[in-house]
Formats: C-alpha cells, sequence, structure tokens
C-alpha cells in the first residue's frame, strides 16, 4: 500500500511535544545545550515547533526542506525516509544560540573553546553541519563531515 500512495505537500506543526519520553529529554537537552544550560534540570518539557514540504512516491518520503526548532536552536534539514524500510538519511545543519563550548561542561567544554571560531556564524553562537541516519528504532545522530555539494 505504501508503495502505491503518491503525495506532495507540505505541514506545519507547533508547540508538539513528544510521547516517548527518551525522545522528549534528547529535546529538552538539545534545547538546555542550544541556551548554553548544559546542566538544567531535565524535568521541564520543551516544545518543538515542525515544517517541511516533502514528496511520496514508491514508499519513500522525500522531504526538501524539514525544520525543527526548540528555544535554544533550529535544525534544518533535506533528505529521505522510507515508510516500508524505515531507513533514513538527512543531512544539514544544527543552529545554536550558544557557542559549541558553552554545550557541554568540564573538559569537554575547554577543548571546544579553541574551535568554537570556526562554527560562529550568521550572528547564532554556533551553526554545525549534521546527519540523522539509521532507521526509526536507531537512529544515528552525528556531526556531517561529508563534503559539501
Amino acid at each position: 500500500m505504501a508503495r502505491k500512495m503518491k503525495l506532495d505537500g507540505g505541514f506545519k506543526v507547533a508547540s508538539a511535544h513528544f510521547s516517548k519520553l527518551d525522545i522528549q529529554d534528547k529535546v529538552n537537552k538539545l534545547s538546555h545545550s542550544g541556551k548554553g544550560e548544559p546542566e538544567a534540570p531535565p524535568t521541564d518539557t520543551v516544545a518543538s515547533d515542525f515544517a517541511g514540504q516533502f514528496k511520496l512516491d514508491n514508499g519513500v518520503m522525500t522531504f526538501r526542506t524539514l525544520s525543527f526548532r526548540v528555544t535554544g536552536g533550529s535544525i534544518a534539514l533535506s533528505g529521505r525516509y522510507g515508510l516500508v524500510d524505515e531507513a533514513m538519511e538527512f543531512h544539514g545543519t544544527a543552529k545554536l544560540e550558544a557557542k559549541l563550548s558553552q554545550t557541554t561542561t568540564g573538559f569537554k567544554s575547554f577543548l571546544l573553546k579553541a574551535v568554537d571560531p570556526f562554527f560562529q556564524k550568521k550572528g547564532a553562537g554556533a551553526i554545525v553541519p549534521i546527519k540523522i541516519t539509521g532507521t526509526r528504532d536507531k537512529p544515528s545522530f552525528g556531526l556531517d563531515l561529508r563534503p559539501a555539494k
């Protein structure tokens, strides 16, 4: 059935919360780190805004744009998600209010101060190239080191 559907559209969701606690915890942590408050208590639930433009064809949803916003930062991606195999591959940027060194504490924070100038752009604390790959059940989040096209 998923392979037969064809769609071309967009969506916007404001002030969303995740029902899966582990995902909501990651969203809360992203928000706190993005504001430069990595040790903030994880008890407050952060709302998220989503928007995207997509095309569904042959069981693959291709996102021309996919954005995710929380207090402290925003993520802009493009990529694909397979409805049948649940495989995903997204590339984009995370724009944080805080400098990279302010997103963590201790020795890591000290080491990251050396690279802060390389990620500080366009009035943001940091803009970091990111990727999300893997499957829906086992996503992998990381720094995107692929060459820019």
